[in-house]
């Protein structure tokens, strides 16, 4: 299967869970919203219905105010003297035993009050009424609200102020009577606590259904969590309960659970191929590291490395390899051509990795044979190899080097330089490490017409030389700046009048690491020590 086939979902843990948590509060907020639209209609249909019934009941009660007051007059309830007549007192009396009736009051002209029953203190609200009945000389309704009769609580009240006639004109004499709304209000109250109970029905039922989605999420995923333990259990191969697990929460009505199981089911598959696929690629890297520490082993193989028995007495020499990858283009070399005279190379082919281990053995292999074949002639050496390095050299690499011979007799090298870094001289007598200079060349494989020319130091005894490829001097610290030769000649200086040639090359070695610090390694490095002790 490829990973184009293999069942993709954007759906992750995270959104089914999100989205049945949504729908839970969404559920509780439509039913308490539902609940509250509810009371509050009954609310206020039951306050408007009781406010249009009490307005009614007050036009009644004005015209029953209004005949009391006729009769009251008639009767002559208030006496020239300012009293109340006896048929008067006794119809008020009889009056208040109604049930709808709470209270009465009797106001004379000054607004005193000459007879009441059930009553207390007149309060300013009711002397404003009696006086404005008075002044307009007809009965007046006024209807007296509590806070708590908005809920119902309490039943509003109905005050009507009636003038009584005295005489013919005179009617500077009022009735006040409050009268219940008790009957209208509790059947309001009855329509109010109805709908209170409706909406607590409707929230429980909201939560319920809320509970019952959260609980068979809440069980679903408590399925799938543990089937992901098991999973990590059994090293990600899923066996046949996690799959007639995943099978039946498919099978779930909750949408959001039926994405996370089909989401978990495409998970599931997607990382078989991936196993599948991370083993033969693990596969593959192993043998490809197998392949590439075989190709460093025989590219180290190349180079000579039994510097525990000395070439000559009186000549110590050190080399070392470090590539910046698995293996590199840096090469050194060495032999003795005779019982005289040490052949030695180092060099440094333009790229890195395979091409450039292969670039540099080749080059190793046909420099060797060339100078075994004209020992005396090193520029020679270097032309026909040039040649056929330019005739076989599809990828346009080259290799700067430096090759020469060192007469252990006289301490006296003769070298070529194709296009590499200068070599470093150091004194013992002076105690001191400097560049020498170079003679010119262009490096190997670059141009057909390339003329190389003989160098030549002089070594004077327990002096050595030093040879270095850039990848030693272009070497970076975090901050990018260079290691640069300067920086090598005075690590080189202490070691000027002591050490040997190992000690030389790991000083260096150790000095670049102190350097570059945590920056890696950016190019591959070769280094050469010899030390002539003199004759």
């Amino acid at each position: 299967m490829s990973a184009q086939e293999v069942p993709t979902s954007r759906e992750s843990a995270s959104r089914p869970r999100a989205r049945i948590a949504l729908r839970s509060t969404l559920s509780t907020l439509f039913a308490v919203l539902i609940a509250v639209a509810v009371l509050s209609t009954a609310t206020v249909t039951g306050f408007v219905s009781l406010r249009a019934t009490v307005v009614r009941l007050c036009s009644q009660s004005e015209t029953i105010a209004t005949l009391i007051a006729d009769r009251l007059g008639a009767a002559g309830a208030v006496s020239d003297a300012g009293g109340l007549s006896g048929d008067a007192r006794t119809l008020l009396e009889r009056l208040a035993s109604h049930d709808n009736i709470e209270s009465i009051r009797l106001f004379d002209a000054r607004r005193r009050v000459l007879f009441s029953v059930n009553a207390g203190e007149a309060t300013e609200e009711d002397i404003r009424l009696v006086k404005q009945a008075l002044v307009e000389g007809q009965a007046l309704s006024r209807i007296a609200y509590t806070p708590r009769s908005f809920l119902f609580l309490d039943p509003p009240m109905l005050l009507v102020a009636v003038p009584i006639p005295h005489g013919q004109v005179d009617t500077s004499s009022a009735l006040l009577l409050s009268l219940t709304t008790r009957d209208l209000n509790a059947s309001a109250r009855l329509q109010f606590l109805t709908a209170t109970a409706l909406c607590l029905v409707l929230i429980s039922v909201g939560v319920m259904l809320s509970r019952s989605l959260v609980g068979r999420a809440t069980e679903s995923l408590g399925t799938l969590t543990s089937d992901m333990a098991r999973l990590a259990e059994d090293n990600f191969k899923p066996d046949a309960s996690i799959k007639a697990s995943i099978e039946s929460l498919k099978n779930e009505r909750v949408m959001e659970i039926e994405t996370l199981a089909s989401g978990f089911e495409s998970l599931l598959t997607r990382l078989e191929f991936y196993l599948v696929t991370l083993r033969e690629t693990y596969q593959q890297k192993q043998k490809m590291e197998d392949e590439v520490s075989a190709a460093r082993a025989i590219q180290m193989g190349l180079l000579p490395n039994n510097f525990d028995v000395r070439i000559a007495r009186n000549v110590d020499l050190y080399a070392v390899v470090d590539p910046a990858k698995a293996v590199g283009g840096d090469l050194y070399d060495f032999f003795p051509i005779d019982s005289r005279h040490l052949y030695f190379v180092i060099g440094d082919v333009s790229d890195k990795g395979f091409p450039a281990a292969l670039f540099m053995a080749i080059t190793k292999t046909l420099l060797g044979a060339a100078v075994r074949d004209d020992p005396e002639h090193l520029q020679n050496a270097l032309t026909a190899v040039n040649q056929t390095l330019l005739r076989n050299n599809p990828e346009g690499m080259f290799v700067t080097l430096v090759a020469g011979v060192l007469n252990m007799e006289t301490g006296r090298v003769t070298y070529v330089d194709a296009g590499h870094e200068p070599a470093i001289v150091l004194n013992r007598a002076e105690g001191t490490a400097r560049r020498i200079e170079k003679v010119g060349g262009e490096p190997l494989g670059l141009f057909e017409d390339t003329v190389y020319t003989i160098g030549t130091i002089q070594l004077g005894a327990g002096d050595a030389v030093v040879f270095y490829t850039d990848g030693v001097t272009e070497a970076m610290n975090p901050q990018r700046d260079q290691y640069t030769a300067d920086r090598l000649e005075k690590a080189l200086a202490p070691l000027a009048s002591t050490g040997s040639a190992r000690e030389i090359v790991d000083r260096v070695l150790e000095d670049v690491g102190e350097f570059r610090k945590d920056q890696a390694q950016s190019d591959d490095i070769a280094l050469m020590a010899i030390r002539w002790e003199g004759r």
